[in-house]
């Protein structure tokens, strides 16, 4: 079984008692895009979202998976996609995948700041406790910093595994952004360079209105 397969399947375990929306947004795509070759992908070469009022292109070797695919394949108590705001499936191969996710949120900004790091590091604890499991010489790191897309500013959280010969294990880049009482979310993972290279330079070049 792929590592980052079983990277998956261990975390999984770890964080569905804790959270099943955290789960959908970092860790069951990884899962989903094991599991390509058994579903049948959308062909669309674009992607376009009003209430999001956001849209981007999609890149080539890169395949949508339909909403209904994510319900069906999940089969996880709580895992309907329409409540978790899915908007967005892309994957490529086995632990390649862009997810993006719309929901309500109706708290202040600066609560949504603490909630952005409570999560943030909830992640980053289950995946230096799962990596390290596989690839117990993986060096991580982490980063958060602000980056503009299209012509919004979002919050990026990067976390990075690679061996001690800089070699990629998985990469994994969370963008939020709070508007009008709406969470955005973008989370891309990636486990090579030019995978990386690709859905960031499509992602990078979305278009969005509001």
């Amino acid at each position: 079984m792929n590592s980052i397969v079983v990277i998956t399947l261990f975390s999984a375990r770890f964080t569905l008692r804790k959270s099943s929306t955290f789960f959908m947004k970092h860790l069951f795509p990884l899962l989903l895009s094991a599991l390509t070759a058994f579903v049948s992908p959308l062909q669309d070469k674009a992607y376009k979202n009003d209430k999001a009022g956001w849209t981007m292109t999609i890149p080539a070797g890169w395949e949508r998976i339909s909403e209904n695919t994510v319900g069906v394949q999940s089969g996880m108590p709580g895992m309907n996609a329409a409540n978790e705001g899915l908007l967005l499936l892309l994957v490529k191969g086995q632990g390649n995948y862009l997810m993006a996710n719309l929901a309500t949120y109706k708290s202040s900004e600066m609560e949504w700041e603490v909630h952005q790091k409570e999560e943030n590091q909830r992640y980053y604890n289950a995946f230096v406790s799962t990596v390290q499991l596989l690839h117990k010489q993986c060096k991580i790191d982490s980063s958060t910093r602000h980056e503009t897309v299209g012509n919004i500013s979002f919050r990026v959280f990067e976390t990075k595994a690679y061996t001690t010969g800089r070699k990629m294990v998985l990469d994994q880049l969370s963008y939020a952004r709070l508007y009008s009482g709406n969470q955005f979310n973008v989370t891309i993972a990636v486990v090579s360079d030019m995978d990386k290279k690709a859905i960031l330079d499509a992602w990078k070049r979305s278009v969005f209105k509001n």
